[in-house]
């Protein structure tokens, strides 16, 4: 009886070894220092805050571009670019935990997690 124990041990561990997923979730907290403070920011079209602050942002192998706006200042649009995740290097006790951690876009994690922005001013249009 201690052999099928060891074994349904062994299937356990194996298939709830997505070490990245489990680790370091599926979200990155990024923080974002705007100027003027009153910006919003958007992600991929979507209105995520006004002014500085942490945004929780979900992994995902789709580009995630953020862009950065107030009246009176030019917008700015940039891709939040992404990296390998090392701590998926744990998975190697087996494949299952791989495979949960690539379906998840944990093997990947957002390569900067603090971004200081400051817009620049439209020019004022000269009066007649």
């Amino acid at each position: 009886m201690n052999r099928f124990k060891f074994l349904i041990l062994i299937v356990v561990v194996s298939l709830l070894s997505s070490c990245a997923t489990i680790f370091t979730g599926v979200n990155d907290k990024i923080y974002f220092s705007v100027q003027p403070e009153n910006a919003q920011i958007f992600i991929n079209g979507k209105h995520c805050r006004d002014g500085s602050g942490e945004i929780k942002v979900r992994r995902s192998y789709k580009k995630k571009l953020v862009t950065i706006k107030t009246e009176g200042y030019v917008d700015q649009t940039f891709r939040l670019d992404m990296c390998f995740n090392a701590v998926t290097i744990l998975n190697c006790i087996g494949t299952y935990g791989f495979i949960v951690d690539v379906c998840t876009a944990s093997v990947l994690k957002y390569k900067e997690a603090y971004y200081d922005i400051e817009l620049t001013k439209l020019p004022e249009e000269k009066k007649e």
